[in-house]
């Protein structure tokens, strides 16, 4: 801080108007300034940290995943992983769901215990798992075809009685997934219609630890405003965004997460929804840079400005759900660069 007094010659007065415009001088330096370590930092702690790794929780021991925790020095305090339907596997709730929830409800580390589970419940499979194989349609899902199967997991996860975040019909305004929008027919209406029944089933069960995830994709390739699809407010607790910077490697261009958000206005879209639903976002992550990307960017410093921009631009977003898959650019190890970007940004809470 500069030194003040500068002498008999000055009033009083005067000090106290240069003092008041130092002081908005810092803290408009501090908001604006793009290298803002201060922002990061703010996001890190005031924002639930949580991670997608391909073992988890299938692995008991869960190594991968805190040994990730352990390098960015942050608990993974929401666990995600995927469950298909048709999966005799992880979609029958009783073969493999309750011992996993288990798993992640004693999930412990960098000093910390326990995580809440995210579940991304895909209706498709069993194999292929391709968009045309729709062995789940929306149609039948809202006329009760499927209602004993949806009971059985309502029954289980009301029996886990701790928080569940449920995803079901994620990047619906995709064309990816059999219930994506314009695929095998399907309109928002019958959208709605099946998410809405799922809902109802888990009300009916009286699952209400179950906290029910709305999640569109920042890309929304149907080009269909994302709030038509939305069922209202009575059947959502999260709404979520899935985010991804691709870069050169994938195919498109170096982006920003402020960037991906306001692209196609997906962040003010879901703001404008209510005035009090959390966001998340329930898959995130950017690849590594390439030689097709700008000269000088960085996944490290990427990290760094998303949390930046979390915390002054999206102030609605509460939960970050990495995508570490492994082996992958998106993997939050895929390089030392990435890992101390993530450990500056959200690290040390």
């Amino acid at each position: 801080m500069p030194e003040l007094d500068r002498g008999a010659k000055h009033e009083w007065r005067n000090l106290r108007i240069q003092a008041a415009v130092l002081l908005a001088y810092c803290l408009v330096t501090a908001v604006l300034s793009p290298m803002s370590h201060t922002a990061a930092a703010a996001a890190s702690c005031s924002i639930t940290f949580g991670m997608h790794e391909t073992s988890a929780p299938w692995d008991p021991n869960m190594a991968t995943i805190r040994e990730l925790d352990r390098q960015i020095n942050r608990h993974s305090a929401i666990v995600h992983w995927y469950a298909q339907w048709g999966d005799v596997g992880s979609g029958a709730f009783a073969a493999n769901q309750p011992w996993m929830l288990n798993v992640v409800r004693h999930y412990t580390s960098v000093g910390v215990t326990g995580a809440t589970p995210l579940i991304t419940w895909e209706p498709w499979g069993p194999a292929p798992y391709t968009a045309s194989n729709n062995t789940f349609p929306l149609q039948a899902i809202a006329a009760g075809n499927f209602d004993s199967y949806i009971d059985s997991w309502a029954i289980g996860l009301k029996a886990y009685q701790d928080p569940v975040m449920l995803d079901v019909f994620h990047e619906m305004d995709g064309s990816w997934y059999p219930w994506g929008y314009g695929v095998n027919g399907n309109t928002a209406a019958d959208l709605i219609a099946a998410y809405r029944h799922v809902h109802d089933r888990f009300a009916l069960a009286g699952a209400t630890n179950v906290q029910f995830v709305w999640n569109v994709n920042f890309w929304n390739f149907s080009g269909v405003d994302q709030r038509d699809f939305y069922p209202g407010d009575a059947y959502v607790d999260w709404m979520a965004v899935d985010a991804y910077n691709w870069g050169a490697a994938g195919g498109s261009s170096w982006e920003s997460l402020a960037q991906a958000l306001s692209d196609v206005n997906v962040y003010d879209r879901l703001a404008s929804l209510n005035a009090d639903k959390p966001m998340m976002l329930a898959e995130w992550a950017s690849a590594e840079p390439t030689s097709g990307d700008p000269p000088g960017v960085t996944k490290g410093q990427w990290i760094i400005d998303a949390a930046r921009s979390l915390a002054i631009q999206f102030p609605r977003v509460k939960a970050v759900v990495w995508f570490n898959r492994t082996g992958t650019p998106f993997a939050l190890d895929s390089s030392s660069d990435s890992i101390a970007g993530a450990q500056t940004a959200f690290g040390g809470c």
